[in-house]
């Protein structure tokens, strides 16, 4: 089930938290302090999919909106810390074109989840993500690992999120109402009542459409009569 695969990706990332916050020493504040504000991060997105109604694209923009300012938060205050203590400014650069990396990614992982737009979206962004964990490692490996680490957990979210939330709402009702659950275990049960009754409406109206136009018209009736 994608939601099982999902709940491993998400104990996968916090250990992967503890594992780089554990070798941290000079800037663990900043790593709480971005920690605070991913946890926030999550929560206004999940309010704003429940306020909008999973409206994918709208709700996959703000998510990466987000995101991108909090890498450009963490760049500027690493900026701040470099310059007081005295380290190179070209590791700056680095991480500059790093961002510029993580945006053409953050681009592409929405592009493709609004593409798609489907049930298999799960199983596709599990290669989306494998490769990002390999870079997180090579940057942690090669770089300094605390930048690295902002970088990389910023792209698991917003991916997870572009993907997480871009299945339209139209979709949901065709689905069973385990597998609903297991799509979007946060859309609420009378959300999903509402969109199903919307679709019988709709339903119910195109047969009554329907039947009207195979009932036989007076003219037909005077023509078959005449006959």
């Amino acid at each position: 089930m994608p939601s099982q695969s999902f709940f491993i990706l998400h104990i996968h990332i916090y250990f992967h938290y503890l594992l780089t916050c554990s070798f941290l020493s000079i800037y663990q504040f900043i790593i709480y302090l971005l920690i605070y504000l991913e946890i926030y991060l999550c929560l206004f997105i999940i309010y704003l999919s429940q306020c909008i109604h999973y409206k994918s694209i709208s709700v996959c923009s703000l998510s990466v909106y987000l995101s991108l300012f909090i890498i450009y938060l963490s760049l500027f205050i690493y900026l701040i810390i470099s310059t007081y203590l005295s380290i190179s400014v070209h590791i700056y650069l680095i991480y500059l074109s790093l961002f510029i990396l993580y945006v053409f990614i953050q681009v592409c992982s929405l592009s493709i989840s609004v593409c798609f737009c489907s049930y298999y979206i799960y199983y596709l962004s599990l290669f989306i993500i494998y490769p990002i964990h390999s870079l997180s490692i090579y940057l942690i490996k090669s770089i300094h690992y605390d930048i690295s680490l902002f970088i990389c957990l910023s792209i698991y979210l917003s991916i997870y999120l572009s993907i997480y939330l871009s299945i339209p709402i139209h979709l949901l009702p065709f689905f069973p109402n385990q597998q609903r659950k297991s799509l979007c275990p946060f859309l609420l049960d009378t959300d999903l009542s509402l969109t199903a009754r919307i679709i019988k409406n709709t339903k119910l109206k195109k047969t009554e459409t329907q039947e009207k136009n195979t009932l036989p018209t007076k003219e037909t009736i005077k023509q078959e009569k005449e006959a």
